[in-house]
């Protein structure tokens, strides 16, 4: 049964059930309701020359008419095309020409919709399962957004892929969706509760960024389910008593638990469409797993030449199932990441690696791609960014090599402290745990780390810091032997003084 069938079905069977509230709790809008506003909206469509399989992009602010507008989308058979007001032009413009987009529906799209009994009774279609419905835009490797083709068979088989068992106990369904808009987790958000009935609250921009605002909202609300990233997990102190189930992803999970509600662990990622492996959390782990392959996925973990691990070593994690299968006109990426099996499902090469552990359970380790190479040695940036969270105070810590003009590569640590700490403290740790390569030469105090669109850590963000900006305050070097070891550091590292005070190694020196 297709996603269009199905959502249509939804709409008659709780006609009279809220659907979706936005504007933090002002306006909502019962499936009825819902379903008139985006016949209206797919008249229109219509009106305007949209047809089956064309593309059309939304690109507004969070409220429910950014969700009507996808479904008045998917009603006629056109392909939707998530966008956000954040993006930059020149990402917008690449979009909408790789895509071939015809309409861009911006917040004026609502404001004048057709009236009357045939703008309000548009049909939903019932279109084949290979029928593109989304295109997904995700980061890529030469700077230009991949656009993921999303079909009826792998959205439908998505949605449906979690075990139902895992909503019974949450009754009624009443969600926080906090995703951002272009992110695969809508998904999650919106399709999974309306094919249930559930009442999606549309949390704003405001209250989905401040833990405190969102437990305010959670309480006054009643919501009982609701998706939350991981470091917004570990502030939330649950003053809302109906909350029942948490999904919790993008990032490695590190010491949350909760007895008050039960929390799910997913894995996934764009090409995955939805998370292909849950884990129910039952105590905090240092690493929490991420659990076993839900529907009908299947998982296999390859060494680089892509013949299967042995169990308990690590690997590249190729999940198997009903999966998207191509990027937008890039058919070499396609080849590299997606490959059809036999029996018809795709396998996916996601660049992340895992181990799984004797009781079947997966864990993610790291991205393959965050992989460095130090004096010859490959360094995994999540070992050493463990050694340097065990310091009393480090929040946070991202390791991350840059290359310099000589070829060589600058290993850096990059920390988030909560309370003064001393870098020579964190270089001691470090240096007790750790091999002398792959103890970082340069060590940062940030602020926070930036988050991309997602509220994922942006580690692509992350510049090599300015050398200059480690120098201590100047004192000029004393005899003979001072001012020469001074001089042949000022040429090797390319810097244009240094005292007698200033450290070779976190200057960016190496042995």
């Amino acid at each position: 049964m297709s996603l269009s069938s199905q959502l249509a079905d939804a709409m008659r069977k709780y006609a009279d059930c809220p659907a979706i509230t936005d504007l933090e709790g002002k306006r909502t809008l019962s499936y009825r309701e819902l379903d008139v506003l985006c016949s209206r909206a797919a008249s229109k469509l219509k009106d305007m020359g949209i047809r089956f399989g064309d593309s059309v992009a939304i690109n507004m602010d969070r409220r429910m008419e950014y969700i009507a507008a996808e479904l008045a989308i998917l009603r006629i058979g056109a392909v939707v095309i998530p966008m956000i007001p954040d993006y930059p032009e020149d990402r917008v413009d690449y979009m909408v020409k790789d895509a071939g987009v015809r309409l861009i529906i911006g917040k004026d799209f609502f404001s004048e919709l057709p009236e009357g009994k045939e703008a309000e009774s548009i049909p939903w279609g019932d279109f084949p399962e290979d029928t593109k419905e989304f295109i997904l835009y995700t980061s890529g490797s030469t700077g230009k957004p991949k656009g993921v083709i999303y079909r009826d068979r792998a959205v439908v088989a998505g949605i449906q892929r979690r075990k139902e068992s895992i909503y019974q106990e949450v009754k009624p369904y009443i969600y926080g969706a906090m995703a951002t808009l272009t992110f695969s987790a809508c998904f999650e958000d919106y399709y999974r509760p309306f094919l249930r009935g559930g009442h999606v609250h549309m949390l704003s921009d405001e209250i989905r960024k401040d833990v405190e605002k969102l437990e305010e909202y959670y309480e006054r609300a009643g919501i009982t389910a609701a998706f939350m990233p991981p470091r917004m997990l570990k502030l939330y102190k649950n003053r809302d008593k109906d909350l029942k189930l948490v999904f919790t992803a993008s990032e490695k999970v590190s010491g949350i638990y909760s007895p008050d509600f039960r929390i799910m662990n997913l894995i996934g990622m764009t090409e995955t469409l939805c998370p292909y492996c849950a884990f129910l959390i039952d105590r905090k782990y240092e690493n929490t797993p991420v659990g076993m392959p839900q529907g009908d996925v299947t998982i296999r973990l390859l060494d680089e030449d892509g013949n299967e691990v042995a169990p308990g070593e690590e690997g590249i994690i190729v999940p198997t199932g009903t999966f998207p299968y191509e990027y937008n006109n890039l058919p070499e990426e396609t080849a590299k990441t997606f490959h059809r099996e036999k029996d018809g499902r795709i396998s996916i090469y996601t660049g992340d690696i895992g181990r799984l552990l004797p009781d079947g359970n997966l864990l993610y380790v790291n991205r393959a791609d965050w992989m460095m190479k130090i004096h010859g040695q490959r360094v995994e940036p999540g070992e050493i960014e463990s050694v340097m969270k065990e310091v009393p105070g480090v929040d946070d810590a991202i390791a991350k090599a840059f290359e310099q003009e000589d070829g060589s590569m600058l290993l850096c640590g990059f920390y988030t402290a909560s309370a003064p700490v001393e870098k020579e403290t964190i270089r001691e740790t470090l240096a007790q745990k750790l091999p002398h390569y792959m103890i970082p030469s340069v060590l940062v105090r940030m602020e926070r780390f930036p988050l991309n669109a997602n509220q994922k850590t942006d580690r692509k963000a992350i510049r090599c810091p300015d050398l200059s900006e480690q120098l201590t305050s100047y004192e000029k070097p004393e005899g003979p032997v001072e001012m020469a070891v001074a001089e042949a550091m000022e040429k090797l590292l390319r810097l244009p003084r240094i005292g007698r005070n200033d450290n070779f190694l976190e200057l960016g020196g190496n042995s």
